[in-house]
């Protein structure tokens, strides 16, 4: 009696799992636009057009605070009399 390898098993699992991440984000995004459509009593293509602008300001705005959050962390190591700079 053979059993099957436990890698086809783990690659078919992830591939479950990815499948399911996908179809909870493709859920979420058609409530956002949803949700858009009756805020702003538009149609879908409206409504997923004004989210993505949304995505990309905040994805620019998270950048943002993550390149200050680099600056000041580097500008305080800078000030400290303490650090060595070999």
């Amino acid at each position: 009696m053979t059993f099957p390898s436990p890698e086809p098993m783990a690659c078919q699992e992830a591939a479950a799992w990815n499948l399911l991440d996908q179809m909870r984000v493709r859920a979420t995004v058609n409530r956002a636009v949803g949700i858009l459509q009756v805020q702003r009593v538009c149609g879908r293509e409206e409504a997923r057009d004004h989210l993505r602008d949304s995505l990309e300001q905040a994805v620019c705005s998270v950048k943002a605070a993550r390149m200050i959050t680099i600056v000041n962390a580097t500008a305080e190591s800078r000030a400290d009399p303490d650090v060595r700079w070999d």
